[in-house]
Parts: structure tokens; sequence; C-alpha cells
């Protein structure tokens, strides 16, 4: 274990509460800050700091991908129609509603709707039961980045993230894809199965 890195770096199976190789970002994350130079795009992440959901029911959306999944977390109450995570810094990339039977992922400083998901919720269980995707990525990635949006952004959760296979180990190509995709909240990622993966409510401390 590398414990003098400053940036991101890889845990083995070992060092790590879920027990596969982990790349922690954490203080690369921590580190990072998010600015813009468009007045535009600043005015519109404001905007969006207002900006309820209620239109995305009746948004046209033409999914380039529809996965068919079985994703199953336990909570405490359904969530509430409306916003169920909104974004408070620019290091936070997304926002998150909750409307009919359906969850919409957005992005924070753009506001555009990335993903769908059709849920079935009754307590203590939430079922994600299908994802649309705008991406053209493969399906599997498709659920997996979604299945981490649920248990760190909807639930708050410390979870592991997917990782791009083409990068390969390269941990600075890792951290800023990262970084770029989850902001501060992408702190842990694996280049192997996500799905089904412990979540913890605690910062989860190597070898612990």
């Amino acid at each position: 274990m590398n414990l003098g890195c400053v940036a991101a770096c890889w845990l083995e199976p070992n060092e790590n509460r879920w027990r596969v190789s982990v790349l922690d970002c954490t203080k690369f994350a921590d580190g990072r800050v998010s600015f813009t130079g468009s007045p535009e795009i600043a005015k519109g992440y404001n905007e969006q700091r207002e900006a309820s959901g209620q239109e995305l029911p009746g948004v046209e959306f033409k999914p380039i991908r529809s996965v068919p999944c079985d994703l199953t977390y336990k909570i405490m109450k359904r969530p509430p129609d409306g916003p169920v995570f909104k974004s408070r810094i620019m290091e936070e990339k997304w926002d998150i509603y909750s409307y009919d039977e359906r969850l919409f992922f957005c992005r924070s400083w753009t506001g555009e709707l990335i993903y769908r998901a059709a849920v079935k919720c009754e307590p203590p269980i939430l079922k994600v039961l299908m994802v649309e995707s705008s991406e053209d990525l493969p399906e599997k990635l498709t659920v997996r980045q979604v299945d981490f949006l649920v248990k760190s952004h909807l639930m708050l959760a410390t979870a592991l993230h997917p990782l791009p296979l083409e990068l390969g180990r390269d941990e600075k190509k890792q951290a800023l894809h990262s970084f770029g995709r989850y902001g501060r909240r992408g702190r842990y990622g694996t280049l192997e199965e996500t799905i089904g993966t412990a979540y913890y409510y605690e910062s989860p401390l190597a070898g612990g």
C-alpha cells in the first residue's frame, strides 16, 4: 500500500473493505476545484439550484439505451416527489428528481437529463427495473453508473463506482475521469463488478 500517495492510488483487496482492487480517489477528489470561465454556464448552474424538475415527466426523452435490470436497495421511506438530491457546490455533478415512479438523473451544471429509471418502491425495498440512457455506452456500464448514483447520491452512502476498462490502471486518467463524472462523490472506483457490492454510511478505512 502506498501510504505516501497524495493523489489517487490503488488499494489491493486486503487493504480495503470491499476486498477487490480499488482506486482511492479521495484525496484527489477533495483537492479538485471546479470552475468555469463562462458566465452562461455559471448562470445555468445557479438557475438549476432552484429547479424542481417538475417538468421532467413530460419532457420528450429519446434514449439511446433502454436496459432492463433488477437493482434492489433497502430504504427507510419512499422518496418524495421532487428533488431527492441537489448539487450544493460545482464539485457535485448530479441532480436527481423523483416523479411518477421514476428517477431522473440530470447533470448539475446544465440540467441535461442523462438517465431515466423506472422504479418500484415498497419500503423497506426500492427496486430499479429499467434504465434509459441518452449516452451511447455499453449496457452493463449504464446500469453500473445508475447503481452508483442511487447509492452515493440518493442514499448518501460510500460506494464503489465503475472505472472505464480502456483506461486500465492509469491512476491519473482514471481519477480525472471519475471526478469529471461524479465530482467529489467519486471517491472509490474499481475495474471489477460493482453491482451488488456493499455500501457504507461511514467512510471505509483501509484494512477496516
